[in-house]
């Protein structure tokens, strides 16, 4: 890369990186698998897996992943991640619990036969990113 480059790819990639980070990010590296909270508010349990799910990453010391929240209020009616229910965890735009998504974007609740303990939280999350 030319010296005349350099400033310039410096530049974009910071640029990229303060974008990419969002207030609940807990960790930002550019490999690392992606966790996401979708939900709204008014729907059952969001509010339970939200607080289970942050102690289930506290209790795994997780911290090689990007994780935030997206509350789907604030999303385009069109926005894919409107076809999943809330709550739901996603790894990687995957389902933590392997649910399919709906076939259109539409708000829903996500109703789970019990509120998902940080336990069990822990154990799917490590599942998947293979710990």
């Amino acid at each position: 890369m030319s010296s005349g480059l350099k400033p310039f790819a410096a530049a974009l990639t910071a640029l990229f990186t303060v974008s990419s980070c969002s207030s609940s990010s807990m960790h930002q590296t550019d490999e690392s698998p992606t966790l996401v909270l979708l939900y709204f508010n008014g729907c059952p349990m969001s509010n339970d897996v939200r607080m289970n799910l942050k102690a289930a990453i506290e209790a795994a010391g997780l911290s090689s992943f990007t994780y935030s929240e997206v509350d789907m209020g604030d999303l385009d009616p069109m926005d894919d991640r409107l076809r999943w229910g809330s709550p739901t965890v996603l790894v990687d735009r995957r389902d933590l619990f392997d649910m399919p998504p709906a076939d259109a974007p539409g708000f829903s609740c996500r109703v789970y036969d019990h509120v998902p303990s940080s336990s069990e939280l822990q154990a799917a999350l490590a599942q998947r990113l293979n710990r």
